[in-house]
Protein backbone atom coordinates (compact mmCIF):
# COMPACT_ATOMS: atom_id res chain seq x y z
CA UNK A 1 0.00 0.00 0.00
CA UNK A 2 2.88 2.50 0.71
CA UNK A 3 4.00 1.69 -2.83
CA UNK A 4 0.72 2.91 -4.30
CA UNK A 5 0.24 6.15 -2.68
CA UNK A 6 3.66 6.53 -3.57
CA UNK A 7 2.69 6.36 -7.16
CA UNK A 8 -0.85 8.35 -6.56
CA UNK A 9 1.07 11.28 -4.85
CA UNK A 10 4.01 10.96 -8.20
CA UNK A 11 0.71 11.12 -10.49
CA UNK A 12 -0.70 14.23 -8.78
CA UNK A 13 2.62 16.15 -9.23
CA UNK A 14 2.85 15.31 -12.69
CA UNK A 15 -0.34 16.54 -13.26
CA UNK A 16 0.53 19.80 -11.00
CA UNK A 17 3.50 20.28 -13.16
CA UNK A 18 1.93 20.04 -16.67
CA UNK A 19 -0.27 22.88 -15.75
CA UNK A 20 2.45 25.26 -16.76
CA UNK A 21 3.55 25.36 -20.51
CA UNK A 22 7.50 25.45 -19.77
CA UNK A 23 6.46 21.97 -17.49
CA UNK A 24 5.25 19.57 -20.12
CA UNK A 25 8.83 17.86 -21.11
CA UNK A 26 9.12 18.01 -16.87
CA UNK A 27 5.64 16.52 -16.22
CA UNK A 28 5.94 13.82 -19.01
CA UNK A 29 9.67 12.21 -17.31
CA UNK A 30 7.86 11.97 -14.47
CA UNK A 31 4.90 9.95 -15.93
CA UNK A 32 7.07 7.62 -17.35
CA UNK A 33 8.84 7.45 -13.86
CA UNK A 34 5.31 6.69 -12.34
CA UNK A 35 4.38 4.11 -15.04
CA UNK A 36 7.52 1.93 -14.27
CA UNK A 37 7.25 1.80 -10.69
CA UNK A 38 2.90 0.99 -10.91
CA UNK A 39 4.15 -1.50 -12.94
CA UNK A 40 6.62 -3.11 -10.28
CA UNK A 41 4.29 -2.71 -7.61
CA UNK A 42 1.56 -4.58 -9.58
CA UNK A 43 4.13 -7.37 -9.93
CA UNK A 44 5.15 -7.47 -6.34
CA UNK A 45 2.03 -7.10 -4.76
CA UNK A 46 0.68 -9.85 -7.13
CA UNK A 47 3.49 -11.85 -6.25
CA UNK A 48 2.45 -11.70 -2.29
CA UNK A 49 -1.15 -12.45 -3.14
CA UNK A 50 -0.08 -15.92 -5.00
CA UNK A 51 1.70 -17.15 -1.82
CA UNK A 52 0.43 -15.54 1.20
CA UNK A 53 -1.61 -18.92 1.96
CA UNK A 54 1.86 -20.73 2.24
CA UNK A 55 3.46 -18.24 4.03
CA UNK A 56 0.32 -18.26 6.30
CA UNK A 57 0.10 -21.72 6.95
CA UNK A 58 4.05 -21.78 7.95
CA UNK A 59 3.52 -18.85 10.62
CA UNK A 60 1.02 -20.64 12.31
CA UNK A 61 2.77 -23.24 12.42
CA UNK A 62 5.92 -21.85 14.19
CA UNK A 63 3.57 -19.63 16.34
CA UNK A 64 2.03 -22.86 17.84
CA UNK A 65 5.69 -24.48 18.97
CA UNK A 66 6.06 -21.94 21.02
CA UNK A 67 3.03 -21.25 23.35
CA UNK A 68 3.21 -24.91 23.45
CA UNK A 69 6.47 -24.52 24.95
CA UNK A 70 5.88 -22.06 27.37
CA UNK A 71 2.91 -24.22 28.95
CA UNK A 72 5.43 -26.80 29.13
CA UNK A 73 7.58 -24.36 31.22
CA UNK A 74 4.90 -23.07 33.23
CA UNK A 75 3.78 -27.09 34.00
CA UNK A 76 7.25 -27.59 35.32
CA UNK A 77 7.44 -24.46 37.62
CA UNK A 78 4.16 -25.39 38.92
CA UNK A 79 5.38 -29.18 39.86
CA UNK A 80 8.64 -27.76 41.35
CA UNK A 81 6.79 -25.86 43.66
CA UNK A 82 4.38 -28.68 44.71
CA UNK A 83 7.33 -31.42 44.68
CA UNK A 84 9.36 -29.10 46.78
CA UNK A 85 6.48 -28.35 49.50
CA UNK A 86 6.08 -32.35 49.68
CA UNK A 87 9.66 -32.70 50.50
CA UNK A 88 9.26 -30.74 53.42
CA UNK A 89 6.24 -32.30 54.28
CA UNK A 90 7.84 -35.42 54.57
CA UNK A 91 10.99 -34.49 56.06
CA UNK A 92 9.01 -34.10 58.99
CA UNK A 93 7.32 -37.39 59.11
CA UNK A 94 7.96 -40.67 60.75
CA UNK A 95 9.59 -43.20 59.22
CA UNK A 96 7.45 -45.69 57.36
CA UNK A 97 5.65 -48.30 60.02
CA UNK A 98 4.52 -51.89 59.46
CA UNK A 99 1.41 -51.15 58.24
CA UNK A 100 2.47 -48.51 55.77
CA UNK A 101 4.71 -51.28 54.34
CA UNK A 102 1.23 -53.54 53.74
CA UNK A 103 -0.49 -50.32 52.43
CA UNK A 104 1.84 -49.72 49.75
CA UNK A 105 2.36 -53.67 49.16
CA UNK A 106 -1.70 -53.98 48.30
CA UNK A 107 -1.09 -50.48 46.37
CA UNK A 108 1.10 -52.20 44.39
CA UNK A 109 -0.39 -55.56 43.70
CA UNK A 110 -3.59 -52.78 42.69
CA UNK A 111 -1.57 -51.53 40.05
CA UNK A 112 0.02 -54.70 38.91
CA UNK A 113 -4.02 -55.88 38.84
CA UNK A 114 -4.88 -52.56 36.89
CA UNK A 115 -2.34 -53.36 34.44
CA UNK A 116 -3.22 -56.63 33.37
CA UNK A 117 -6.87 -54.77 33.10
CA UNK A 118 -5.31 -51.96 30.72
CA UNK A 119 -3.69 -54.89 28.32
CA UNK A 120 -6.65 -57.26 28.20
CA UNK A 121 -9.08 -54.39 26.30
CA UNK A 122 -6.13 -54.24 23.79
CA UNK A 123 -7.51 -54.75 20.27
CA UNK A 124 -6.65 -57.91 18.34
CA UNK A 125 -6.30 -57.89 14.94
CA UNK A 126 -5.78 -60.53 12.44
CA UNK A 127 -4.82 -60.26 8.84
CA UNK A 128 -4.78 -62.97 5.85
CA UNK A 129 -1.89 -64.92 5.89
CA UNK A 130 -1.41 -64.93 2.38
CA UNK A 131 -0.88 -60.72 2.33
CA UNK A 132 1.39 -59.64 0.36
CA UNK A 133 4.49 -57.68 1.21
CA UNK A 134 4.01 -54.72 -0.96
CA UNK A 135 1.07 -53.63 1.02
CA UNK A 136 3.69 -52.72 3.71
CA UNK A 137 6.05 -51.10 1.74
CA UNK A 138 7.02 -47.23 1.13
CA UNK A 139 6.81 -45.45 -1.97
CA UNK A 140 9.25 -46.52 -3.64
CA UNK A 141 10.52 -43.40 -6.26
CA UNK A 142 13.63 -44.81 -7.51
CA UNK A 143 14.67 -45.89 -10.96
CA UNK A 144 12.36 -45.47 -14.25
CA UNK A 145 8.88 -46.78 -12.79
CA UNK A 146 8.07 -45.22 -8.99
CA UNK A 147 5.21 -47.36 -7.46
CA UNK A 148 3.07 -45.85 -4.83
CA UNK A 149 1.01 -48.21 -2.37
CA UNK A 150 -2.04 -46.76 -1.38
CA UNK A 151 -4.35 -48.54 0.96
CA UNK A 152 -8.50 -47.42 1.83
CA UNK A 153 -8.20 -47.84 5.55
CA UNK A 154 -10.70 -50.64 7.39
CA UNK A 155 -14.57 -50.33 6.76
CA UNK A 156 -17.11 -52.17 7.77
CA UNK A 157 -18.56 -52.84 4.40
CA UNK A 158 -16.55 -53.42 0.75
CA UNK A 159 -18.18 -50.88 -1.01
CA UNK A 160 -16.97 -48.41 1.56
CA UNK A 161 -13.36 -49.44 0.98
CA UNK A 162 -13.89 -49.20 -2.27
CA UNK A 163 -14.96 -45.60 -2.74
CA UNK A 164 -12.24 -44.26 0.22
CA UNK A 165 -9.76 -46.23 -1.98
CA UNK A 166 -10.48 -43.87 -4.49
CA UNK A 167 -10.21 -40.96 -2.71
CA UNK A 168 -7.08 -41.91 -0.96
CA UNK A 169 -5.12 -42.76 -4.43
CA UNK A 170 -6.36 -39.18 -5.59
CA UNK A 171 -4.62 -37.71 -2.81
CA UNK A 172 -1.82 -39.93 -3.23
CA UNK A 173 -1.46 -38.72 -7.26
CA UNK A 174 -1.65 -35.02 -6.02
CA UNK A 175 0.92 -35.26 -3.22
CA UNK A 176 3.11 -37.05 -6.24
CA UNK A 177 2.72 -34.57 -9.12
CA UNK A 178 3.35 -31.59 -6.29
CA UNK A 179 6.56 -32.97 -5.27
CA UNK A 180 7.71 -33.81 -8.75
CA UNK A 181 6.54 -29.93 -10.05
CA UNK A 182 8.27 -28.71 -6.76
CA UNK A 183 5.04 -26.85 -5.38
CA UNK A 184 2.43 -27.14 -3.17
CA UNK A 185 -0.51 -26.17 -5.66
CA UNK A 186 0.58 -27.67 -9.09
CA UNK A 187 -1.41 -30.83 -8.89
CA UNK A 188 -4.60 -28.24 -8.62
CA UNK A 189 -3.11 -26.45 -11.93
CA UNK A 190 -2.55 -29.41 -13.94
CA UNK A 191 -6.04 -30.92 -13.53
CA UNK A 192 -5.88 -34.61 -13.14
CA UNK A 193 -8.29 -36.94 -13.29
CA UNK A 194 -8.44 -40.77 -11.59
CA UNK A 195 -11.07 -43.31 -13.55
CA UNK A 196 -11.90 -46.44 -12.50
CA UNK A 197 -13.44 -49.46 -14.76
CA UNK A 198 -13.90 -53.24 -14.44
CA UNK A 199 -15.08 -54.96 -11.51
CA UNK A 200 -13.90 -57.49 -8.87
CA UNK A 201 -10.61 -59.06 -9.73
CA UNK A 202 -10.43 -57.09 -12.79
CA UNK A 203 -10.87 -53.63 -11.48
CA UNK A 204 -8.14 -51.18 -12.81
CA UNK A 205 -7.24 -47.46 -12.72
CA UNK A 206 -6.73 -45.03 -15.25
CA UNK A 207 -4.65 -41.43 -14.70
CA UNK A 208 -5.75 -38.83 -17.51
CA UNK A 209 -3.35 -35.86 -17.90
CA UNK A 210 -4.32 -33.13 -20.53
CA UNK A 211 -5.40 -35.59 -23.23
CA UNK A 212 -3.10 -38.36 -22.23
CA UNK A 213 -4.65 -41.48 -20.12
CA UNK A 214 -2.63 -43.93 -18.62
CA UNK A 215 -2.94 -46.94 -16.75
CA UNK A 216 -1.57 -46.83 -13.25
CA UNK A 217 -2.59 -50.04 -11.69
CA UNK A 218 0.14 -52.77 -11.04
CA UNK A 219 -1.20 -54.74 -8.42
CA UNK A 220 -5.07 -55.08 -6.46
CA UNK A 221 -5.66 -56.58 -3.15
CA UNK A 222 -8.64 -56.89 -1.42
CA UNK A 223 -8.65 -58.32 2.42
CA UNK A 224 -11.12 -59.29 5.23
CA UNK A 225 -9.56 -58.29 8.62
CA UNK A 226 -10.43 -59.73 11.92
CA UNK A 227 -10.50 -56.70 14.70
CA UNK A 228 -11.98 -58.29 17.95
CA UNK A 229 -13.49 -54.85 19.01
CA UNK A 230 -15.32 -54.66 15.95
CA UNK A 231 -15.61 -57.55 14.31
CA UNK A 232 -15.11 -58.30 10.52
CA UNK A 233 -13.82 -55.31 8.18
CA UNK A 234 -12.75 -55.17 4.81
CA UNK A 235 -9.42 -52.92 3.71
CA UNK A 236 -8.52 -52.86 -0.20
CA UNK A 237 -5.02 -52.38 -1.64
CA UNK A 238 -3.46 -50.78 -4.65
CA UNK A 239 0.00 -51.11 -5.86
CA UNK A 240 0.47 -47.60 -8.58
CA UNK A 241 2.60 -47.10 -10.93
CA UNK A 242 4.07 -43.88 -12.49
CA UNK A 243 6.80 -44.58 -15.15
CA UNK A 244 8.47 -41.84 -17.63
CA UNK A 245 5.34 -41.17 -19.38
CA UNK A 246 3.21 -40.30 -17.12
CA UNK A 247 6.13 -37.89 -15.58
CA UNK A 248 6.81 -36.56 -18.98
CA UNK A 249 3.51 -35.58 -19.22
CA UNK A 250 3.48 -33.93 -15.74
CA UNK A 251 6.31 -31.97 -17.27
CA UNK A 252 5.00 -30.76 -20.54
CA UNK A 253 2.15 -30.21 -18.97
CA UNK A 254 3.24 -27.76 -16.55
CA UNK A 255 5.53 -26.39 -19.27
CA UNK A 256 2.07 -24.88 -20.36
CA UNK A 257 0.88 -23.92 -17.62
CA UNK A 258 3.99 -21.54 -16.90
CA UNK A 259 4.06 -20.40 -20.47
CA UNK A 260 0.15 -19.15 -20.23
CA UNK A 261 0.67 -17.61 -16.67
CA UNK A 262 3.50 -15.70 -17.91
CA UNK A 263 1.38 -14.32 -20.76
CA UNK A 264 -1.38 -13.28 -19.19
CA UNK A 265 0.90 -11.16 -16.54
CA UNK A 266 2.63 -9.97 -20.21
CA UNK A 267 -1.07 -8.39 -20.92
CA UNK A 268 -1.84 -7.31 -17.57
CA UNK A 269 0.99 -5.43 -17.30
CA UNK A 270 0.93 -4.03 -21.22
CA UNK A 271 -2.50 -2.75 -20.57
CA UNK A 272 -1.86 -1.53 -17.21
CA UNK A 273 0.77 0.48 -18.77
CA UNK A 274 -1.33 1.59 -22.06
CA UNK A 275 -4.60 2.66 -19.55
CA UNK A 276 -1.89 4.46 -17.68
CA UNK A 277 -0.61 6.13 -20.48
CA UNK A 278 -4.33 6.76 -22.24
CA UNK A 279 -4.85 8.56 -19.13
CA UNK A 280 -2.26 10.97 -19.00
CA UNK A 281 -2.21 12.33 -22.37
CA UNK A 282 -6.34 12.35 -21.89
CA UNK A 283 -5.27 15.18 -19.48
CA UNK A 284 -3.06 16.70 -22.00
CA UNK A 285 -5.25 17.14 -24.71
CA UNK A 286 -8.52 18.27 -22.01
CA UNK A 287 -6.09 20.74 -19.99
CA UNK A 288 -5.09 22.18 -23.53
CA UNK A 289 -8.89 22.44 -25.03
CA UNK A 290 -9.94 24.14 -22.21
CA UNK A 291 -7.28 26.53 -22.22
CA UNK A 292 -6.39 25.25 -18.32
CA UNK A 293 -10.17 26.43 -17.45
CA UNK A 294 -10.71 23.41 -15.51
CA UNK A 295 -7.27 22.23 -14.72
CA UNK A 296 -7.60 21.52 -11.34
CA UNK A 297 -10.97 19.22 -12.00
CA UNK A 298 -9.07 17.52 -14.41
CA UNK A 299 -5.91 16.69 -12.06
CA UNK A 300 -8.04 15.23 -9.43
CA UNK A 301 -9.97 13.27 -11.91
CA UNK A 302 -6.69 11.97 -13.43
CA UNK A 303 -5.54 11.22 -10.22
CA UNK A 304 -8.29 9.16 -9.52
CA UNK A 305 -8.47 7.20 -12.37
CA UNK A 306 -4.78 6.49 -11.89
CA UNK A 307 -5.07 5.17 -8.63
CA UNK A 308 -8.62 2.82 -9.80
CA UNK A 309 -6.68 1.40 -12.56
CA UNK A 310 -3.62 0.48 -10.31
CA UNK A 311 -6.03 -0.96 -7.71
CA UNK A 312 -7.91 -3.08 -10.51
CA UNK A 313 -4.83 -4.26 -12.06
CA UNK A 314 -4.04 -5.86 -8.20
CA UNK A 315 -7.03 -7.41 -8.14
CA UNK A 316 -6.59 -8.91 -11.61
CA UNK A 317 -3.37 -10.34 -10.62
CA UNK A 318 -4.78 -12.25 -7.58
CA UNK A 319 -6.68 -14.68 -10.25
CA UNK A 320 -3.09 -15.21 -11.55
CA UNK A 321 -0.58 -17.55 -10.54
CA UNK A 322 2.53 -15.96 -10.79
CA UNK A 323 5.55 -19.11 -11.56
Amino acid sequence: MLILLTIVAIAVVVLFFTSAERGRAVGLGIGVLCLALGARSVALLSDSYSDAFVSSAHAQEDADVPAAAEVTVEDEVVTAEVTSDKDLIDADADEPTDTDEASAAGESTTDAASDDLVIGVVTDVKYPEDRPEWVETRPNLEGKVHRLPVDSGLHSRGELAERFLLEQLEAKIAEYIDDHVGKDYASKLIGYRIHDFGEGDKKRYQLSIGDQVFEITEKLYREQVYVSSTGLMHQSHVLVKMDEAVRDQIDHRWTEIVATCRLFQTGLGAGVALLLLGTVFSYFKLDTATRGYYTGRLQFGAAAAILALIAASVVLGKWIPWL
